[in-house]
C-alpha cells in the first residue's frame, strides 16, 4: 500500500502537466499521455486559449504550445466542451491567423480532433463546412469529419446528403477551392450512389483540379465503399478520418515543432543558464491579418497549381501511384511538403 501511495505521489499534478505542455517544443510524449487522465482539470486552460485566439488575442510562445498540444489531449479524452470554441476559432479567425494558431494540425489532425470532440450539434458543424469565408483546406478537413460522423451515426445520413446536394447546387465554393475535394471525399466515402454522376459534371465545370482518369478511380472507390460490410470503416481509416484515442499517436509527425516560415518569426533569447536559444515571437493578430510578404497557396485562386505541384512531388518522392491514392491522403501529402516545395514555386 505504501509503495502504491508513493507512486501516486510521484505522478505530476494537473498544474505540473500544464506547465510541461506550455514549455514543450519537442513532442512531450510522456506528458501527453499523463494529461489525458486529468483532462477535466486542464481543459479550462486550453479552451480559454482557443477562445482568446478566436478573439484575436495575443498568444505567447508558451500559450501557443499549450493550445497545440492541449487540443490533441482534449480530443483523446473526448472533451466535447472544446467543440464550440474550436468551431468559432475556425469561422472567425482570419486564414493567416488560424494558420499561426493551428499550424500543420489544420491538414493533419483537425478532422480527427473534430470527430473526437463533436458535441452533437450538426447544424453548427455543417454551417462551418458551408461557410465560404472559411479557408478551403479547412473546409476540406471539416467535411471529412462530417463524413466520418455520418458513417458513425452521430450525424443523420439524410442531413449530410442534403448538405452535399446543397454544396453542389448552390456552388458553396469557388472553382478550384480545396473544399470541393472534401465534397468528393464525402460522396465516395459514404458510398452515395445517387450522386455518382455529380463529380463528372462538376469536373466538366472545372470546379476542382483533376488528373487524367482520376474521376474513374474515384468511381471505383465509390463502388468499393458500397461493397464493404456495414460498419466497415477501413476507407475512413486509410485517410485518417478517425477519432483520436492516443494523443501521442495523433501527433507522431510533430516530433519537433518548427515555428514560422523560414524561421521568420524567431528571435534570440537566453534560457535560465544564460544560453542563447531561439524562441517564437508571441502571436500578433495584427501581423497575422496583414498581407503576407510571401504568396500563399490559398490566395489568388492558385489552388489547382498548388495541388498539381505538391501531389506530383509527393507521389514522386513516395514512389506512389497518385491515381490509386485516396484524395484525402493527397491533402496530407500536400501539407507535409507545402513549406518546402509549393510556396517557393508560387512566390517565384
Amino acid at each position: 500500500m505504501t509503495a502504491a501511495l508513493k507512486r501516486l505521489e510521484a505522478l505530476p499534478s494537473p498544474a505540473d502537466i500544464i506547465r510541461d505542455l506550455r514549455q514543450a517544443r519537442a513532442r512531450p510524449t510522456e506528458t501527453l499521455r499523463l494529461a489525458v487522465d486529468c483532462a477535466d482539470e486542464i481543459a479550462p486552460a486550453v479552451i480559454e486559449l482557443v477562445e482568446r485566439a478566436a478573439n484575436l488575442g495575443t498568444l505567447s510562445v508558451e500559450d501557443h504550445n499549450l493550445l497545440f498540444w492541449g487540443i490533441h489531449v482534449l480530443a483523446a479524452a473526448r472533451q466535447r466542451e472544446l467543440f464550440q470554441p474550436l468551431i468559432r476559432l475556425i469561422r472567425e479567425c482570419p486564414d493567416d491567423a488560424l494558420e499561426e494558431v493551428l499550424e500543420d494540425a489544420i491538414c493533419d489532425t483537425l478532422p480527427r480532433i473534430m470527430i473526437s470532440v463533436f458535441d452533437g450539434d450538426a447544424d453548427t458543424l455543417i454551417g462551418a463546412c458551408a461557410d465560404s469565408k472559411v479557408e478551403g483546406g479547412v473546409r476540406w478537413a471539416m467535411i471529412g469529419a462530417l463524413a466520418r460522423l455520418t458513417f458513425d451515426g452521430s450525424v443523420g445520413r439524410e442531413t449530410t446528403l442534403a448538405f452535399l446536394d446543397r454544396f453542389d447546387q448552390e456552388s458553396l465554393a469557388e472553382p478550384g477551392d480545396p473544399a470541393w475535394q472534401g465534397w468528393l471525399d464525402a460522396i465516395y466515402l459514404l458510398g452515395v450512389e445517387e450522386m455518382r454522376e455529380r463529380p463528372q459534371a462538376a469536373g466538366q465545370e472545372d470546379r476542382f483540379f483533376e488528373y487524367e482518369d482520376e474521376l474513374d478511380e474515384w468511381e471505383k472507390r465509390l463502388t468499393l465503399a458500397r461493397s464493404l460490410a456495414p460498419g466497415d470503416a477501413s476507407l475512413f481509416e486509410k485517410v485518417d478520418y478517425k477519432p483520436i484515442n492516443d494523443p501521442v499517436e495523433a501527433v507522431k509527425q510533430f516530433s519537433y515543432r518548427e515555428y514560422g516560415d523560414d524561421h521568420e518569426d524567431e528571435y534570440d533569447a537566453e534560457d535560465e543558464h544564460g544560453e542563447r536559444r531561439q524562441e517564437k515571437a508571441p502571436f500578433d493578430p495584427a501581423r497575422a491579418i496583414a498581407p503576407s510578404r510571401r504568396t500563399r497557396w490559398q490566395e489568388n485562386g492558385r489552388h489547382a497549381v498548388f495541388k498539381a505541384a505538391l501531389l506530383r512531388s509527393a507521389a514522386a518522392a513516395d514512389g506512389a501511384d497518385l491515381r490509386a491514392t485516396p484524395l484525402s491522403a493527397g491533402r496530407k501529402a500536400a501539407s507535409f511538403h507545402c513549406g518546402v516545395w509549393c510556396r517557393p514555386i508560387l512566390a517565384s
